[in-house]
């Protein structure tokens, strides 16, 4: 017997990409094999180890994704991507780094991925972010990666006092995290260095690591009529990501009364308080669309604010047919922790602070 794996096995595989796995036994003329033993490990961890009967020389496994999904570590938890091998029999037929991914990826590959792209969802749309932003990408390390290469950035800026416009390269120190599989820079805004002449406004900017490119446009403060509330959150590649709500944030109190018949009065014996709360992200673009199907998903996530986790209650997104409309989305979500937590009331004012409550 001479197993060979029937379709290839890259360096780089995504769960989804090995939902089934097919091995031809080559079996000889006349030879018969009534079962075959096939263990799958991760990391040098048995995940599977079966006996199956092939069928017309072909052993096949099925629905192998939600198993591998399930056994791989968040890149920020631990070492990834860990080696998947294929034994059957005593014979190893395949081998590959299996890459974190929950979801399936539809035109995208995890070769594609580790080598060209940041671990976001984005691809090369434009992000939008408030001026006072958090962000950082993370990679991969590459067998083909350089020590010492820098993230290059190209930003836009603006000057109002002398309506120029102004374009300045920085280099950003790449970082290897805690994990070593993963390199990270820090590309907030906050970390750009503006022109040394005069007061600059950042614009836009890209940040290109090698093959990998993203690009972000800043939203000024005072175009919103709320502050921006942002969420960080673990996306589908194992990795934290973040994302802005642009629109109004709502805030609910739910308490839940629990009562009883006691001594002949009716008295509340337990109540529960649990705030949740409401925010739209405003118009989005497809950038954020993508961000908030990864976001919908996620099992973790935290405020950016104060860093306390929450935890999502509902995604609702309005989408038309309209080639003039963009889409909109609520999203709700309440604290991880016990308890109510009632934000302080904000009055009513107006863009420039003030409000005329004479006639309330």
């Amino acid at each position: 017997m001479n197993a060979t794996l029937k379709g290839v096995w890259r360096k780089w595989m995504f769960p989804s990409e090995l939902n089934v796995v097919e091995v031809d036994l080559a079996l000889n003329p006349g030879e018969v094999v009534k079962a075959v033993t096939v263990e799958l490990k991760l990391g040098g961890k048995t995940l599977l180890n079966v006996s199956l009967t092939p069928s017309d020389g072909v052993v096949r496994l099925d629905n192998l994704m939600p198993l591998l999904r399930d056994a791989t570590t968040d890149a920020m938890d631990g070492v990834a991507p860990q080696t998947l091998t294929l034994k059957v029999g005593d014979q190893t037929c395949g081998s590959c780094k299996l890459v974190p991914c929950r979801v399936r990826l539809a035109r995208a590959t995890a070769e594609d991925v580790v080598r060209k792209s940041f671990l976001n969802f984005t691809g090369r749309e434009v992000k939008l972010l408030p001026p006072d932003a958090r962000e950082v990408l993370y990679w991969y390390l590459t067998d083909d990666w350089s020590a010492g290469t820098k993230a290059c950035v190209d930003a836009c800026w603006w000057n109002a006092a002398t309506k120029e416009v102004r374009a300045k390269q920085q280099l950003l120190e790449v970082e290897t995290t805690e994990s070593g599989g993963l390199l990270k820079v820090d590309v907030s805004p906050k970390v750009l260095e503006a022109p040394a002449d005069g007061e600059w406004s950042l614009v836009s900017y890209s940040v290109r690591v090698n093959a990998r490119v993203m690009r972000y446009r800043m939203v000024q403060q005072g175009r919103n009529l709320a502050p921006v509330t942002g969420v960080r959150y673990r996306n589908a590649f194992g990795v934290d990501d973040t994302f802005y709500f642009f629109g109004s944030v709502e805030e609910k109190l739910k308490p839940t009364y629990s009562a009883a018949r006691i001594g002949g009065v009716t008295r509340n014996y337990l109540i529960t308080a649990q705030t949740e709360w409401e925010a739209n992200t405003g118009h989005m673009t497809l950038a954020m669309e993508r961000l908030l199907r990864d976001l919908a998903v996620a099992r973790r996530a935290w405020l950016m604010e104060d860093g306390e986790e929450i935890v999502l209650t509902g995604c609702d997104v309005k989408q038309s047919n309209e080639w003039c409309v963009a889409p909109v989305a609520t999203v709700s979500w309440r604290e991880a922790g016990d308890g109510a937590r009632l934000a302080s009331p904000v009055g009513v004012r107006t863009f420039d602070g003030s409000f005329d409550e004479a006639f309330f």
